[in-house]
């Protein structure tokens, strides 16, 4: 019979951590040696703690009849106890101190690898998934069905750690088999292939094909009318509608903002709520529906400003900036944009910064101001291909120096841009 403290120093050292590892605000490493010595007991909430981060239930250490550890099927099976509680350094812990041989078990290399994963260790990661698929695929198709799932959701963490990586051809490729095996075994209803179709979906738009995006999750939703994981269904919705605000057609963009802003307040996400308001105000400007987006804007920063982050109030007085700026209300957007400090902004908002007051400084006959402003944010707007934004601000500096190379540089680029963007001026 092992007594309690007994249990948890084999444990702790079956499972490869220190004691130091175990530690926390209510286990110091004194109390804790102390507790494998046998000298105190612990409290139940010092043993919760640490039956969680060893891979067992409480009841584990309490039982007075347990095995030796080697026999014990618990113990044995620590690694998936482990992987429940997503104790991923545990995990890797105990593989690379050579504790537990993948080979003894197909999906250890699967645990393995996805603690991988969930720690940035990519390339370990991929190895050993692939390895994982490579040995479930090697068995007998009647063997392979209770893998099915894991071997998906393998496919998929690799395709998220390319897309990480910014390797989206490859992440791409990992989605499609991750989706693939799903559909080929007819588990359609999980969560799991949800969220391979919604990361699928947002891979498409990422590269810019705007068209798959829609045809992908427009089928998916025509087959999926139960409102199961709204969270997913919200997602899908934000991507379609970002890929019919890609290709112009803004009334489909606001039809799935809207109804992704509907599962984020009924789930009561307010704050996903709140960042999906500023696409629709944003897809309503794009349609020159002005006077409407700012009602919208006006409406929302009311009723939500206390719970707006310093990146959210920076959004809403941008948006509300630019709008004014859209109809020439220039004294109003000059007014929001005071209220911004330029060492608060990311790039594109600062690039933006600098156009507007540009451009208002020129309306202000401030020209040699609009000039540096101007010349601030050129190079950004041109990585950018914000060929109308630059078609005014070539036609003011050429307004403000006379210099026919801005007028040639205006042309030049609208001839040689095969994807002009909108960004502030809207055609």
């Amino acid at each position: 019979m092992y007594s309690l403290g007994k249990k948890v120093k084999l444990l702790r050292k079956e499972v490869g951590l220190k004691q130091e590892e175990l530690t926390c605000n209510i286990l110091s490493r004194t109390m804790l040696s102390k507790i494998e010595n046998d000298k105190v007991t612990p409290s139940i909430y010092q043993l919760d703690h640490i039956a969680k981060n060893l891979g067992v239930s409480i009841e584990f250490f309490l039982q007075t009849y347990s095995l030796p550890y080697d026999n014990n099927e618990k113990f044995k099976d620590s690694l998936y106890k482990l992987f429940e509680n997503e104790n991923y350094l545990a995990i890797i812990s105990k593989y690379e101190k050579n504790i537990i041989d993948i080979n003894t078990n197909i999906n250890y290399s699967y645990y393995v690898g996805y603690s991988y994963y969930k720690m940035h260790f990519y390339n370990h990661s991929i190895k050993l998934l692939n390895s994982y698929i490579k040995t479930v695929f090697s068995l007998k198709e009647d063997d392979t069905n209770q893998y099915i799932e894991n071997v998906s959701n393998a496919f998929n963490v690799i395709s998220v750690i390319y897309f990480e990586l910014e390797d989206y051809s490859k992440a791409i490729q990992y989605s499609l088999k991750a989706k693939d095996i799903l559909q080929k075994n007819n588990i359609l209803k999980t969560r799991q292939y949800f969220m391979i179709i919604n990361n699928l979906g947002y891979l498409y738009n990422t590269i810019s094909n705007y068209k798959q995006c829609i045809n992908l999750l427009e089928e998916f939703l025509s087959y999926n009318k139960e409102l199961i994981y709204l969270q997913i269904f919200a997602s899908i919705h934000i991507s379609l509608s970002s890929a019919y605000y890609n290709i112009g057609d803004y009334e489909h963009s606001i039809e799935h903002i809207q109804k992704a802003i509907f599962f984020f307040i009924y789930i009561k996400d307010e704050q996903k709520a709140i960042e999906c308001y500023l696409n629709y105000i944003n897809a309503l400007r794009y349609s020159k529906k002005y006077d409407e987006a700012i009602k919208l804007l006006d409406k929302i920063v009311l009723k939500y400003e206390d719970n707006f982050d310093s990146s959210l109030r920076i959004s809403f007085i941008m948006q509300k900036a630019i709008l004014e700026f859209n109809i020439r209300n220039f004294d109003a957007s000059l007014e929001e944009l005071t209220k911004l400090n330029i060492k608060d902004l990311d790039s594109y908002n600062r690039n933006c910064y600098y156009f507007m007051k540009g451009h208002i400084a020129f309306i202000n006959n401030e020209l040699e101001l609009s000039k540096t402003y101007f010349k601030n944010c050129e190079k950004f707007f041109i990585n950018s291909n914000y060929v109308y934004d630059l078609g005014l601000l070539y036609n003011d500096l050429y307004a403000i120096t006379s210099d026919s190379k801005y007028s040639n540089l205006q042309h030049k680029l609208i001839d040689s841009c095969d994807n002009p963007r909108k960004n502030i001026v809207i055609p």
